[in-house]
């Protein structure tokens, strides 16, 4: 099942949420150069999740969610162009547990 707030995507892989870049948010920003992301530990919703550079603008993006940040996309860190990526295996920031289902459940689906 996959959700969506702030144009991140959201999807319970086992337990974990994983979190990445809608592709309204990837047009918004245009071309990635810049990518810094959360350190694992807890992270409050609207916490900063990650800062970008892009073609478009610079910005910083809100965790959809409450819960604690277990890995975040190395790979982004070397090479911040992946998070334009069409595949969530390659444009997602970070990988969150302990998160209220609730919560999730609460956010309108992705279309």
């Amino acid at each position: 099942m996959l959700k969506v707030k702030n144009d991140l995507w959201i999807e319970l892989v086992g337990e974990e949420f994983v979190i990445g870049l809608t592709p309204q948010m990837q047009d918004d920003a245009g071309e990635i150069s810049f990518a810094f992301l959360a350190s694992v530990g807890a992270i409050e919703e609207d916490e900063t999740l990650a800062e970008l550079e892009a073609s478009k603008m610079v910005m910083e993006i809100p965790s959809p969610l409450t819960g604690r940040i277990v890995a975040v996309n190395e790979a982004a860190n070397e090479r911040p162009h992946i998070l334009n990526s069409s595949l969530r295996s390659e444009n997602w920031l970070a990988k969150l547990v302990d998160v209220n289902p609730a919560d999730f459940e609460a956010l309108p689906d992705f279309e």
